[in-house]
């Protein structure tokens, strides 16, 4: 938008703010209504994908559903898709989100000769969840146990993952390239943790506890919250190292300078994830 581009949307919320000039369709999967929603378009970007199957959605449903996507922006003469995926796909990995991914970046692969595949590590940036609801946690806990230091993330900042993908949708000329966001610092879970306590000039323990003991009392949470806090397979996932660059750096934004300045948007009130996802779910359901 600040390049000048038009832009239009799939989805199920409502552009609110500066985006609510966007031309907005709503993201339903059928062939047809995708196809006419992507006439006239030069680029997709594909950010779509399922977080858990709780939330509405299987990850078999994800696949489906994102071969659609591509199906249709065939059918209907775009020229570039752009997939934003995630670092450390791969078909045979015991993860289903992650081996999800790695089946959507080949089929793109496949049936686009111009395209970009965007792989971003954890994402933060004002709207981010995942970073917000951790603050929540440490503005209200003095002490959270969490499991010892080795569980290691390389997050990047929501701009540069935007300055990238903006990038990848405005390249000239027929390009096929798959690139890591990553930015340039590297946390233990507990690091990160104490880094937020930081930001918000609190002060917090953070004494090691039994991975099992964690997931337990993150189970637990989020049966009172009613949401998933940490999946399995999430924890799983950063006990493998799957939020580290396979490669190196290829952002440079200091996510410890941005929390710092930007942590009074962070944390005040719970953001229930199933819930909002779900309801998306059922919007879409409901305008079928």
């Amino acid at each position: 938008m600040a390049s000048g581009t038009e832009v239009r949307t799939l989805t199920n919320r409502e552009p609110r703010g500066r985006l609510a000039d966007i031309e907005t369709h709503a993201l339903r999967f059928d062939p047809e209504h995708l196809v006419r929603a992507m006439q006239g378009v030069d680029v997709v970007i594909n950010s779509y994908w399922v977080r858990t199957p709780s939330h509405g959605a299987t990850f078999a449903e994800g696949i489906h559903n994102s071969r659609m996507l591509v199906d249709a922006a065939l059918t209907a003469g775009v020229r570039r898709f752009v997939q934003i995926s995630v670092t450390h796909t791969n078909e045979s990995s015991r993860s289903p989100y992650y081996a999800g991914k790695a089946v959507v970046d080949d089929y793109v692969r496949s049936q686009f000769d111009d395209h970009a595949i965007v792989q971003p590590s954890l994402v933060v940036g004002a709207k981010d969840v995942l970073t917000s609801n951790m603050a929540w946690f440490v503005r209200r806990m003095p002490v959270i146990p969490v499991p010892a230091d080795g569980f290691e993330l390389q997050p990047v900042l929501l701009d540069d993952l935007g300055g990238l993908v903006a990038d990848a949708a405005t390249a000239d000329g027929t390009t096929q390239l798959t690139i890591e966001a990553v930015g340039p610092e590297r946390y233990t879970f507990r690091s990160y943790l104490r880094l937020l306590a930081s930001a918000a000039g609190l002060r917090r323990r953070f004494p090691p506890a039994p991975e099992v003991a964690f997931v337990a009392g993150t189970w637990f949470a989020g049966k009172l919250l009613r949401d998933d806090l940490v999946t399995r397979d999430e924890m799983d996932s950063l006990r493998k190292g799957y939020l580290l660059p396979a490669g190196d750096a290829t952002c440079t934004g200091s996510v410890a300078a941005w929390l710092h300045e930007n942590i009074d948007v962070l944390g005040h009130c719970y953001v229930n994830d199933s819930k909002t996802r779900r309801e998306s779910a059922r919007r879409a359901r409901t305008t079928n």
